[in-house]
């Protein structure tokens, strides 16, 4: 169903709301750099400007990088701090996530929710549909869990979880969101087919995967648009990670949203 365009923009209204009231906002390098400083002290951040450079090469494992990256800095967390300068992208993909969800579906599950940004606003917006958030970063599902306090949410749990654990639960989700989260760099394919594998068996009958990425390597086919043609970043019969993303996904037996980011 199409969503009317002045629903469209009250959505992006509710979105850019949410994000100010977050304090999401775009700051400079060195504005970034002063607040990290000054609330961590020059090594820490000298340490998370290392753990970024670094990050996918083994010097840190996941959980411990996006512990870091979840540390209380003024209003926010180190990572919001650095993803405000993508806030645009932030809010395309709020909007493109929220569009898709339908009176129908009792439940979400997130899979890799980080501090809750985009669950907790999901929440909001859809007071009936019970939401389970789960990450491998304990502190960041501290601050999902405070953001969800925050907003007197009554939908919404999270854990210090991940998928395979979440399948032996054999509980099934309405809709299964992996936003930026279904594949980390520099993973190996066996991984993501299989971790795509047991998405779908956590998906319900009758449920949806909901995939968001950054834009396609390869190709690009946005609404509207002509599909085109880029030029290929990485040798003939080897696969980039948004392409094997998005050949996995196309073979499941369920119904699957791809949202490329902007």
């Amino acid at each position: 169903m199409q969503i009317p365009v002045i629903s469209r923009k009250r959505l992006q209204s509710r979105i850019c709301n949410y994000l100010d009231r977050e304090q999401f906002k775009t700051r400079s390098s060195d504005e970034i750099k002063e607040i990290i400083t000054t609330y961590l002290g020059a090594s820490a951040f000298e340490k998370i400007k290392g753990a970024i450079i670094t990050y996918g090469q083994g010097e840190m494992s996941p959980p411990e990088f996006y512990n870091h990256m979840a540390q209380r800095v003024d209003t926010s967390s180190v990572a919001e701090l650095f993803s405000g300068r993508s806030r645009k992208g932030i809010e395309w993909d709020m909007m493109k996530i929220a569009q898709e969800i339908r009176e129908g579906h009792k439940t979400l599950l997130d899979l890799g929710c980080g501090q809750g940004l985009i669950t907790c606003f999901i929440a909001a917006e859809n007071p009936k549909l019970e939401i389970t958030g789960i990450d491998y970063s304990p502190l960041s599902i501290e601050r999902a869990i405070e953001r969800a306090r925050k907003y007197g949410l009554q939908n919404t749990s999270f854990k210090v979880d991940n998928l395979e654990n979440t399948m032996r639960d054999e509980n099934q989700y309405g809709i299964i969101l992996c936003c930026h989260s279904i594949a980390e760099d520099n993973e190996h394919p066996n991984f993501i087919n299989r971790r795509i594998g047991m998405l779908e068996q956590c998906i319900a009958p009758g449920g949806k995967l909901i995939v968001v990425t950054n834009e396609d390597v390869l190709t690009t086919e946005r609404e509207g648009e002509p599909r085109k043609t880029k030029k290929r970043l990485v040798p003939k019969g080897q696969y980039t990670h948004q392409e094997l993303i998005f050949r996995e996904i196309k073979a499941l037996n369920k119904e699957v949203i791809h949202i490329w980011r902007k």
